[in-house]
């Protein structure tokens, strides 16, 4: 939202706010630019992070698979007989 060109709106609204508040503020990603406004906006911000580089467990594994069948090729062109 804040990158879409509502920061301005959105500083405007926090201006207006109460100073004894609670404000919370999810975000997959937080940009500097973002970090600034929380900072002039809360007191004492603290910032969680639940993953900063998605990984995947190891109890989760991969697998292939393999065509079941008989496989069959597709005839070329230079051998494919067509009525003229």
């Amino acid at each position: 939202m804040l990158d879409m060109g509502f920061a301005p709106d959105v500083e405007a609204i926090l201006r207006e706010c109460p100073k004894q508040r609670q404000t919370l503020l999810f975000s997959a990603t937080m940009p500097d630019w973002v970090r600034r406004i929380a900072g002039r906006h809360m007191h004492d911000p603290v910032t969680i992070e639940v993953s900063t580089r998605p990984e995947i467990p190891e109890e989760v594994g991969s697998s292939t698979s393999e065509p079941v069948g008989p496989t069959r090729s597709t005839p070329s062109a230079a051998s494919s007989t067509s009525p003229m």
